[in-house]
C-alpha cells in the first residue's frame, strides 16, 4: 500500500515534469527566434544605414539635375528681351543702336541656351554691319555707312569678335573708305556736289585729311565745283553758281591750293546778267497766267539784282520791265515794303 502510494507519487511527479517541459518548449523556441532575429538585425545594421543615406541623397540629386536642365536649356526673360530688341533694331536699319543694346545689356548668359541666343544676336549684328558698310558705301549713302561703321566699332570694344571677325571688320572699314572716294568722284562728275562733299568728309574721317587719295579727291572735287559754277552761270542760275563757288573755295582751302577769286567774280556777274532777262520773262508769263503775287515777287528780285549788282538789262528787257511795273505797281510796292521790314529786323537782331 505504501509502495503503491510512493509509486503513484513518483508517477505524478514525472507527469508534472513532463507537463512543465511541454509548457516551456514554446517559450524557449520564441526566445531562440528573437535572439536569432536580433543577431541578423545587428549584422545588417551598417547595410541599412548606407541604404538610408542613399535614399536621403537622392532628393538633392534630383533637384540639382532639374536646376542644371533649366539653366542650360531655357532662356530667361531678360536675355530673350535683349535678343528680340537687337533683332528688331537690325530689321529697322539701326545697326549702331542694335550693337550698343547688345553690348551694354545688363544680362549675362547662365547656360548653353542663353549663350547660344546672345551669340546668334551678335552674329546677326556683325553680318548686317559688315555687309551694310560695304553695300551702302558703294552708293554713297553716308548716313547708313556711318551707322554700320559705328556698329562695328561698338562690337570691337567688347573683344568678343575673335581674330577672324576683327580682321573682316577692318577690311570692311577700309573698303568703305575706298567706296566713299569712288562715290564722291561719281557724284562730283554728275553735279551732285552735296553728295560728293559728304562722301569726302566721311573718307577724311576714315583715312585722315592728309591721306594722298583723300587729297586727290578734294582737288578733283574743287575742279568739279568750278565746272558746275560755269555751267550754272551760263544758264543764269546765280544761286547754283554761288553755291558751287563756295564749295570750290572750301576745297581749295582743304587741299592747300589757291582759289581764283577773279574768275569767280566774273562767273557771278555773268550769272546775274543772264538771270535778269530770264526773271523778267518769267514774271511776264506769271502775269498772263494770273499769278500776280508770284509775278510781283519775281519782278522785285530782278529789280534788286539791278540795284545791288549794277546790272543793266537790254533795250527790249527794259521795255518789258516798265510794262510789268505799271501792271504790278501796288503788289510790287507791298513786296518791297515787306522785304525792307524783314531786312531791318534781321539787322536789328
Amino acid at each position: 500500500m505504501t509502495g503503491s502510494i510512493r509509486f503513484r507519487h513518483a508517477g505524478l511527479l514525472t507527469l508534472l515534469a513532463l507537463l512543465a517541459l511541454a509548457v516551456g518548449l514554446p517559450t524557449t523556441a520564441h526566445a531562440q527566434r528573437g535572439a536569432a532575429a536580433r543577431t541578423v538585425a545587428g549584422s545588417r545594421a551598417p547595410e541599412l544605414a548606407v541604404t538610408a543615406q542613399r535614399t536621403r541623397a537622392q532628393a538633392p540629386a534630383r533637384s540639382g539635375l532639374k536646376t542644371w536642365l533649366l539653366r542650360n536649356f531655357t532662356v530667361s526673360k531678360g536675355v530673350a528681351r535683349v535678343a528680340s530688341d537687337t533683332k528688331a533694331l537690325i530689321r529697322s536699319g539701326q545697326l549702331t543702336e542694335a550693337a550698343e543694346t547688345l553690348v551694354t545689356a545688363p544680362v549675362k548668359a547662365r547656360g548653353f541656351r542663353e549663350r547660344r541666343t546672345l551669340a546668334s544676336a551678335l552674329r546677326q549684328v556683325y553680318k548686317a554691319s559688315v555687309s551694310g558698310a560695304r553695300s551702302r558705301s558703294k552708293v554713297g549713302d553716308t548716313a547708313s555707312t556711318r551707322d554700320a561703321l559705328g556698329a562695328i566699332d561698338a562690337l570691337k570694344q567688347t573683344n568678343s569678335l575673335g581674330r577672324f571677325r576683327t580682321f573682316r571688320a577692318g577690311r570692311a572699314t577700309s573698303r568703305a573708305a575706298s567706296n566713299t572716294l569712288a562715290a564722291a568722284r561719281k557724284a562730283g562728275k554728275a553735279g551732285n556736289l552735296g553728295l560728293a562733299r559728304d562722301n569726302l568728309v566721311l573718307a577724311g574721317d576714315l583715312r585722315g585729311l592728309a591721306d594722298q587719295r583723300v587729297q586727290r579727291g578734294v582737288r578733283r572735287f574743287g575742279k568739279d565745283a568750278m565746272t558746275m559754277a560755269k555751267r550754272a552761270a551760263k544758264s543764269g542760275d546765280f544761286g547754283t553758281t554761288l553755291a558751287a563757288l563756295d564749295e570750290a573755295r572750301v576745297a581749295a582751302e582743304v587741299a592747300g591750293t589757291q582759289f581764283d577769286d577773279r574768275t569767280a567774280d566774273g562767273l557771278v556777274r555773268g550769272a546775274y546778267e543772264r538771270a535778269v532777262p530770264l526773271l523778267l520773262d518769267q514774271a511776264r508769263r506769271l502775269v498772263k497766267s494770273r499769278a500776280h503775287d508770284q509775278a510781283a515777287q519775281t519782278l522785285a528780285l530782278a529789280l534788286d539784282i539791278q540795284s545791288q549788282v549794277g546790272v543793266r538789262p537790254g533795250f527790249f528787257a527794259r521795255r518789258a520791265q516798265a510794262k510789268l511795273v505799271s501792271q504790278l505797281g501796288p503788289r510790287l510796292a507791298a513786296v518791297q515794303s515787306a522785304r525792307a521790314t524783314a531786312e531791318a529786323r534781321a539787322t536789328a537782331e
